[in-house]
């Protein structure tokens, strides 16, 4: 049976048909028909993610509350010596020696005020509380001395008299933050000049109030 050119191409044509149907690559090398699963909206170059964007913000803090804790005389200094009438007749005055562990006059300020302070001393009548004898009209000086600390303060040269108001010490203008301030007496040359007139032999001993007070020195 003779087959005729218009069966071969009938038959050419389903074939084409079918291969397509196939998915695969023609003799021909004619491309493919892309596969059905990839998705419609992918192209080359292209993406499908998109960059995320704040829905808000906002300003939180950190708050911190600074209290003082006051201002404080941690200790103040006395000061002894021993002399003989003879002596004294013809010089007028004792020199003066701190006493153990009570040389330093210090100062603690933690108030973080920037007022300053001052302190000032004021000399009683020298006596004896047992004999009742008693000296009047004496003089106690000590000399200015440099802090020992970094605060580049010295204490104030005083005379202080039995019959007189406080004299101002060591004062301070103006501190901020913890301030602590230590002057030392050690090596300071203090005296006391007493009258030498109807005393008596005897130990006699003149208080010294030391008062700290707020705000800078007058």
């Amino acid at each position: 049976m003779k087959i005729g050119p218009d069966c071969i191409m009938k038959l050419l044509f389903k074939q084409l048909l079918a291969t397509m149907a196939l998915g695969v690559t023609l003799p021909l090398g004619l491309p493919v028909v892309a596969d059905a699963a990839t998705p419609s909206n992918v192209g080359t170059g292209a993406s499908s993610m998109t960059t995320a964007q704040a829905l808000a913000s906002s300003d939180g803090s950190a708050t911190v509350t600074i209290q003082g804790s006051g201002i404080t005389l941690t200790s103040v200094p006395s000061f002894e010596g021993t002399g003989n009438l003879k002596n004294l007749e013809s010089s007028g005055s004792i020199a003066l020696n701190t006493e153990s562990g009570k040389d330093k006059l210090s100062v603690n300020d933690a108030r973080g005020t920037n007022t300053g302070w001052h302190v000032t001393a004021k000399l009683d009548t020298f006596e004896n509380t047992l004999s009742k004898h008693s000296i009047s009209g004496a003089k106690l000086q000590i000399p200015a001395t440099k802090a020992d600390d970094k605060s580049n303060l010295s204490s104030n040269l005083v005379t202080l008299t039995d019959d007189d108001s406080p004299k101002i010490i060591l004062a301070h203008s103006a501190t901020s933050g913890t301030n602590n301030v230590t002057v030392s007496f050690t090596n300071a040359k203090t005296q006391v000049t007493l009258p030498t007139d109807g005393i008596y032999a005897d130990t006699y001993s003149g208080k010294i109030t030391y008062t700290l007070d707020n705000g800078p020195q007058n």
